[in-house]
């Protein structure tokens, strides 16, 4: 059994997905979580939808060892090749449905942007749940999957980085977008680039802020008062590789912090 004292797994392909657990950590200071950063693997959206389910299926697995009361698939790529809603009994929170609803209430225009990963865009799975959500207007999508290398790099303010962006935007801005859907949690880290790119008069839509929605709706959250919780944090790869720019990611939380490797025989012996 778990209680709400227990933690939640969160995973992504990298250190995307802290982008997602920021938000979640200042919307439930109370609330302990694991989080896994596939970082040996990185990145999913190059890779085919039975090697990135197999991944999926690993990671929420390595997670479940913790007794958590839920868990969030982070990463966009494996929301979407994990049709389930559970795995080992416990609901499995994904990132496409809150930011298709986000974006449905931010459009003016009815047009809206997509990008993400090879994987994310060739699934066409925002645009599927934005016309199950009554979306009638028009989509343009783009896979950008240089963006997750450039993040990993820490390039988040480099002339190369805006190049990229042209190269891969320019035909969503001269078709007058209002709405750009981050189909990727390593893209929020690309913010201040893209709405320098864009200007004010497009919005930037993720998912942090209607996930936590569902989670506090969901009642397998601490929400009442009670002391900060805490982070553990895993990667796949060396920790340090991670550190620098995990700290500046979730900097201002109120969750202690603490940092491992996967240890001892290999998680993923085999298929490494």
């Amino acid at each position: 059994m778990t209680s709400l004292t227990a933690p939640i797994g969160v995973f992504d392909s990298g250190v995307g997905g802290l982008t997602v657990l920021k938000h979640l950590c200042q919307t439930f200071p109370a609330q302990s979580w694991i989080y896994l950063g596939d970082t040996a693997r990185l990145p999913y959206g190059t890779k085919s939808g039975i090697t990135i389910h197999a991944y999926t299926e690993e990671n929420l697995t390595f997670l479940s060892q913790f007794n958590c009361q839920a868990f969030i698939i982070a990463c966009n790529s494996a929301s979407t090749q994990f049709p389930s809603d559970f795995h080992s009994g416990r609901p499995v929170f994904k990132v496409i449905k809150p930011g298709a609803i986000q974006a449905l209430q931010e459009t003016r225009n009815g047009k809206i942007g997509i990008i993400g990963t090879k994987a994310t865009i060739s699934s066409r799975v925002y645009e599927n749940e934005l016309h199950r959500l009554g979306f009638s207007g028009e989509t343009f999508s783009q896979a950008c999957p240089l963006f997750v290398p450039l993040v990993e790099e820490g390039l988040l303010h480099d002339a190369a980085t805006d190049l990229i962006i042209d190269r891969y935007l320019r035909p969503m801005k001269e078709a007058g977008i209002d709405t750009l859907i981050l189909g990727c949690t390593h893209y929020p880290l690309l913010y201040q680039a893209l709405n320098r790119y864009f200007g004010p008069s497009v919005k930037l839509v993720s998912s942090e802020f209607q996930l936590s929605q569902s989670l506090a709706h969901s009642h397998c959250v601490q929400t009442e008062p009670h002391t900060p919780g805490h982070i553990t944090l895993y990667t796949t790869d060396r920790v340090e590789f991670v550190k620098d720019i995990a700290e500046r990611i979730l900097l201002g939380i109120t969750q202690t912090i603490e940092y491992r490797n996967i240890s001892g025989p290999p998680l993923y012996e085999g298929s490494l």
